[in-house]
């Protein structure tokens, strides 16, 4: 638990990318998509190559296995 009473936020998860810029950054409305599931990031930690996976492994997703995360923060008006 942080200092500040909040939990779990140090892992890579969506709602922490959220938070982060968010709150560090300040510019605007940040938007965040993941992707990624158990199977997928165990290939990625014995680097398999993407002809050795099935199909359907990059069409599930598992929250607890973010393996792409991206960010996207749209600035306000000027």
């Amino acid at each position: 638990m942080t200092a500040d009473g909040r939990e779990g936020f140090w892992r890579q998860n969506s709602e922490a990318a959220r938070r982060f810029f968010e709150e560090e950054s300040g510019l605007g409305e940040v938007k965040v998509a993941a992707q990624g599931n158990e199977f997928l990031a165990l290939g990625l930690l014995y680097r398999l190559a993407v002809d050795v996976l099935r199909t359907r492994a990059f069409e599930d997703y598992d929250p607890n296995y973010p393996v792409d995360m991206d960010v996207r923060v749209v600035r306000g008006g000027p």
